[in-house]
């Protein structure tokens, strides 16, 4: 999904440190790929790459300062202790405050590693100016491709994991995916969107379950479609079915078509009326006790019972219009 939109900012950078013999490339090109990976997992980019930004320059012009001015005055590690506790225990107080935690989490994180403590402390300033340099060239261009060269909408975002999701419903329907595969289509739609997802919004706690609740009548479809393939599946019974089975692969084709909840809660409703006529075919068979029919129309109607319960169970899923 996201593999060949970071190039837009990898390859301008490298070309730029290769034509300007940078020493701290490959610094610039970790700073670079810090900033990809906020694209890929985090929802509000822009703004949590700036912080981020901004929290690493500060850890280094205070490293810095420690490092020149603080630490060659220290005479033991009690004092070296209380020097990062002077630093770091404020630094995670402002964690907890999701505003700034990104800020804080950065400046906490390099201030550090910018400090470059050892039992035998050095302190090269053109090193330190260099590799600082190369980090926040890496940074700053990383977040200005994710703020003007790699725009994300999660609304768009989540239309199309929800379209992709229903769109893998039809060929399970119809029987054209093995069994061992059905759900496939569905969970790598759902594995692109999992990392952006915050349960704690009942929006996308509904677009989770409903992907799962898909898998899961996706993976009874293709069952199903396999049950009635069965020699000892009754040919009346069978017929019923594939009735069904055919209509609702038609219903989910409809539903990525229309827009509008109200056209997708009509469109779920005949999903729900061909299940019900074919369940209602099914019981009005005769089933002689543990015989091979009999067992299989309870399986069938076990299938169908699962598929309608689904129906009901994720119709907000189903019907959304997420905008």
């Amino acid at each position: 999904m996201y593999s060949s939109q970071p190039t837009c900012s990898v390859l301008p950078v490298t070309g730029m440190l290769v034509a300007a013999a940078a020493t701290a490339g490959a610094t610039a090109m970790t700073g670079l790929a810090l900033m990809m990976v906020f694209f890929v997992i985090v929802e509000n980019q822009a703004k949590t790459a700036l912080n981020y930004v901004l929290g690493v320059a500060l850890a280094m012009f205070a490293g810095f300062f420690c490092m020149a001015f603080v630490m060659p005055q220290l005479g033991d590690f009690i004092q070296l202790a209380l020097l990062l506790g002077i630093v770091l225990i404020p630094a995670g107080i402002v964690m907890s405050i999701p505003k700034y935690s990104a800020l804080a989490t950065a400046f906490s994180a390099f201030f550090a590693s910018q400090v470059g403590l050892s039992n035998v402390p050095s302190f090269d300033v053109a090193t330190y100016i260099d590799n600082s340099v190369g980090l926040l060239l890496g940074l700053s261009a990383g977040a200005f491709a994710i703020s003007l060269i790699l725009p994300y909408d999660p609304d768009t975002t989540r239309r199309r994991e929800w379209a992709e999701v229903v769109a893998a419903l039809p060929a399970a329907a119809r029987g054209e995916r093995a069994e061992i595969g059905a759900r496939v289509p569905i969970q790598l739609a759902l594995l692109k969107l999992m990392p952006r997802l915050d349960l704690t919004i009942h929006a996308d706690d509904e677009i989770l379950t409903g992907s799962f609740g898909a898998a899961s009548m996706s993976l009874e479809l293709v069952r199903l479609r396999k049950r009635i393939s069965h020699p000892a599946f009754p040919a009346a019974a069978r017929d019923a079915v594939v009735v069904c089975l055919d209509a609702l692969a038609q219903d989910f084709e409809r539903l990525v078509q229309v827009e509008g909840r109200s056209a997708r809660a009509k469109i779920v409703d005949e999903a729900s009326t061909a299940v019900a006529a074919a369940r209602a075919s099914l019981a009005s068979l005769p089933m002689a006790a543990a015989t091979a029919n009999a067992i299989a129309l309870a399986h069938a109607l076990a299938s169908l019972r699962f598929i309608a319960d689904r129906l009901d169970i994720d119709r907000a899923f189903l019907t959304r219009t997420i905008s």
